[in-house]
C-alpha cells in the first residue's frame, strides 16, 4: 500500500486562515494524506481537529515583531519538524511563513508558503520597508509560494522578487451555498449593510464608519455592522470613537468574531455586504456573501479585484463617493440588486467551488511530493 503524504500546516493567524485550513481538513482524501497542525492555543480549533483525528500542536506565536518569542517559536517548530518528519510543510500567513521557511530549509524539507495577504502591505513608511525587506530576505529559503489569489502570486513575483518557477496560485474556494433572494425595498423598516472584518488597519473599519455616516443621512432606515471584534482589535478604540463622534451608536453595531456558522448566519441577515480593505489575499467572507446572492461592494484592492467585476457581479470602489454611489444605486433599484446577486452567485459557483479546489490542492501536493 502506498504511504500517505504527511502534511504539516503551520500558522499564527486564525480568521480566514483557520477557515481555509478547516476546509482542507473537511474535504481532503485521508487515504492519501495525513495532517498535523501547528498553531497558537485555540480551544475551538483544537477541539475540531481532535474530532477529526488530527494532531494539534499549540505554540504561542504573534503576528507582530517579538524577537524573543519568535526565536523561541523557531526552535519549537524546528524540533517538531525533526520529530514528525513531514513530507510537505504548508505555511500560512507571514510570521509562520518566515519562521517555517527558514526551519524547513535548514532541515531540507519542502515548504509551501501561502501569505493570505502579504505582511508589508499592512504598513507604510519605514515599517513597510522593514517588512518588505524581511520578505525579500526570506525568499532564499522559499521552496514554493502558493498564492490564494492570482493577485497575491503576482505581488510575490514582482514586488518581493520570488522567481516565477517557485510561484503557483490556486484561488480560494468555498462550499457553495444556495442563493437567497436578497432583493429589498428602499422603504423597508431596516436595510442591513455589513462586513466581516477584524478591526485592523488592513480592513480599514474607519472608512466604513465614514461611509455609514454619509449613507444614514440619505437613508435613515439603514443599519451598519461589522462582525469581527475580539480577534485583532488594533483600531477598536478609534472605531468606537468615530461611531460615537458621528452619533451612530444606535445604527452601527460591532459584533464579536464567531465560527463559520455564526458568520454564515450573519451574512444571510445582510442586504448588502461591504469590504473596505486596503489589501486582501482573497477574502472567504466575500466568496460566502457572493455565494448567497448578496450584492457586494468592495475596495478596488488585490484579492477583491480577482472576483468582483464592476457593475456585473458587484461593485469595486476607491473613494468614499464611489461607495456611497454604489450603495445608493442598490438601495434604489431592486432589479439591480437581483442581477448583481445572481451574477455573484453564478461566478463563485463556477470559479470558486471547494470540490474543484480540493482536487487541485491534492494534485499540487502530490506534484510537490514527487519533485526530486
Amino acid at each position: 500500500m502506498k504511504n500517505k503524504i504527511k502534511l504539516l500546516y503551520i500558522t499564527q493567524s486564525f480568521g480566514g486562515v483557520e477557515i481555509y485550513i478547516r476546509q482542507i481538513i473537511e474535504y481532503i482524501d485521508y487515504t492519501k494524506f495525513e495532517l498535523t497542525i501547528i498553531a497558537p492555543p485555540n480551544r475551538t480549533f483544537s477541539e475540531y481537529c481532535k474530532e477529526k483525528g488530527i494532531e494539534y500542536l499549540a505554540i504561542h506565536m504573534v503576528r507582530g515583531l517579538n524577537v524573543w518569542l519568535d526565536i523561541k517559536s523557531f526552535f519549537q517548530i524546528r524540533r517538531i519538524i525533526k520529530r514528525l518528519g513531514p513530507d510537505i510543510i504548508h505555511l500560512h500567513s507571514s510570521k509562520a511563513g518566515v519562521i517555517g521557511r527558514i526551519a524547513s530549509k535548514q532541515l531540507k524539507k519542502k515548504s509551501i508558503f501561502t501569505p493570505h495577504g502579504i505582511s508589508y502591505m499592512s504598513f507604510s513608511g519605514l515599517k513597510r520597508a522593514i517588512f518588505l525587506m524581511v520578505e525579500a530576505f526570506t525568499k532564499k529559503y522559499t521552496y514554493k509560494v502558493l498564492g490564494c489569489s492570482y493577485s497575491e502570486a503576482i505581488k510575490m513575483r514582482f514586488e518581493v522578487g520570488i522567481p516565477s518557477f517557485k510561484i503557483d496560485a490556486i484561488p480560494n474556494a468555498i462550499l457553495i451555498n444556495s442563493a437567497i433572494d436578497k432583493t429589498f425595498n428602499k422603504h423597508a423598516d431596516i436595510i442591513r449593510i455589513g462586513s466581516i472584518a477584524r478591526l485592523t488597519y488592513q480592513k480599514n473599519p474607519l472608512l466604513l464608519v465614514q461611509i455609514a455616516e454619509r449613507i444614514i443621512k440619505l437613508y435613515p432606515n439603514v443599519r451598519f455592522s461589522i462582525l469581527g471584534s475580539g480577534l485583532e482589535d488594533h483600531l477598536k478604540n478609534e472605531t468606537f470613537d468615530l461611531i460615537e463622534q458621528y452619533g451612530l451608536s444606535s445604527k452601527f453595531e460591532i459584533l464579536p468574531w464567531g465560527d463559520r456558522e455564526t458568520s454564515l448566519q450573519y451574512l444571510k441577515s445582510l442586504n448588502i455586504f461591504i469590504l473596505t480593505s486596503i489589501f486582501e489575499g482573497l477574502p472567504l467572507s466575500l466568496l460566502e456573501a457572493m455565494s448567497l446572492g448578496t450584492p457586494c461592494i468592495t475596495s478596488k484592492s488585490d484579492g477583491c479585484n480577482d472576483v468582483i467585476q464592476n457593475n456585473e457581479n458587484g461593485f469595486s470602489c476607491i473613494i468614499i463617493e464611489e461607495y456611497v454611489n454604489a450603495i445608493s444605486r442598490l438601495i434604489e433599484d431592486e432589479i439591480l440588486q437581483k442581477r448583481i446577486g445572481e451574477n455573484a452567485h453564478n461566478f463563485v459557483k463556477e470559479h470558486h467551488n471547494i470540490e474543484s479546489y480540493i482536487r487541485k490542492i491534492e494534485s499540487y501536493y502530490e506534484r510537490i511530493y514527487s519533485d526530486s
